[in-house]
């Protein structure tokens, strides 16, 4: 783990300057920005039905082949449930 002064060393001026008075006085407010710029800033959009966070206990064997499918794979188990189910 990084030491609280190397995180620290991250917010310094030169990563984040202050603004000048100018560059303060050309700022926008977000309802202000164009409109592909504000549809970025809400994130990703509400799902009709969420997901729900489970504790799942599972073989070490069965994990390893399932990350071993690659990114995603949470969501194949749930389309996997979901097909032995007939959801």
């Amino acid at each position: 783990m990084k030491s609280s002064a190397s995180r620290f060393s991250m917010c310094s001026s030169t990563v984040n300057p202050e603004w000048s008075a100018p560059e303060v006085a050309r700022a926008l407010r977000a309802d202000q920005l164009p409109a592909p710029l504000r549809a970025k800033l809400g994130g990703r959009p509400k799902a009709a039905a969420t997901k729900e966070a489970v504790k799942l206990r599972l073989d070490p064997d069965l994990l390893v082949v399932l990350r071993a499918t690659g990114d995603g794979w949470q969501t194949r188990v749930n389309r996997i449930l979901r097909e032995r189910f007939a959801l």
